[in-house]
C-alpha cells in the first residue's frame, strides 16, 4: 500500500504511473493473508485515490475480460439450468456470484452471503454479476442502486 502511495505522490506523468502500478501489481506477490489485508485496506475511504490508480488500463482490460467470462459462465449456467431445472440453475448462479465476489474482493461478508442465498430468481443474480466489475467493495452489492464514482455508473 505504501509503495502505491509513493507512486501516487510522484510527479511523473499518468502513463509512467500506470506502468509502475502495473509492474507492482504484476511482480509484487502477496500471500493469501496479505492479499486479503491489501483488499481490506483498499476499502478504506482514505485509499480511494489508490483504488482509482490501481484500476489502470491493464486493470480495465482485466475487468472487461472478467465481465466477458462472467457472461459466458452465465450463459453456460442458463443452458445447464434448462436441462437441470430452474432451482439448480439459480443455485449454480448463486455459487458463481459468491465465487466472483470472493475473487474480486476477498472474503465475502456473511450478510452478503445470506442476501445472495435468499435470491430465488436468475435476474437479480445476473444483475449482481453485471455490477461487480464497477463496484469498490463487496458491500456495494447490498445497496439498492449502483454507487457512482468519478462520473462512472
Amino acid at each position: 500500500m505504501e509503495c502505491l502511495r509513493r507512486v501516487r505522490r510522484w510527479r511523473g506523468t499518468g502513463f509512467r504511473k500506470e506502468v509502475l502500478v502495473n509492474w507492482i501489481e504484476t511482480y509484487v506477490q502477496l500471500s493469501e493473508e496479505d492479499a486479503a489485508e491489501y483488499q481490506r485496506l483498499l476499502g478504506f475511504k482514505e485509499n480511494k485515490e489508490i483504488r482509482q490508480m490501481a484500476l489502470t488500463w491493464l486493470g480495465k482490460a482485466e475487468a472487461r475480460g472478467l465481465e466477458k467470462g462472467q457472461e459466458k459462465g452465465l450463459q453456460e449456467g442458463l443452458k445447464k439450468g434448462k436441462a437441470q431445472g430452474k432451482a439448480e440453475a439459480v443455485d449454480q448462479l448463486r455459487q458463481l456470484v459468491l465465487k466472483r465476489i470472493e475473487q474480486r474482493f476477498g472474503a465475502v461478508p456473511e450478510r452478503l452471503i445470506a442476501r445472495v442465498r435468499t435470491i430465488d430468481t436468475l435476474a437479480p443474480l445476473a444483475a449482481m454479476l453485471e455490477k461487480l466489475p464497477l463496484l469498490e467493495s463487496a458491500d456495494d452489492l447490498l445497496s439498492p442502486r449502483r454507487r457512482r464514482s468519478n462520473g462512472h455508473a
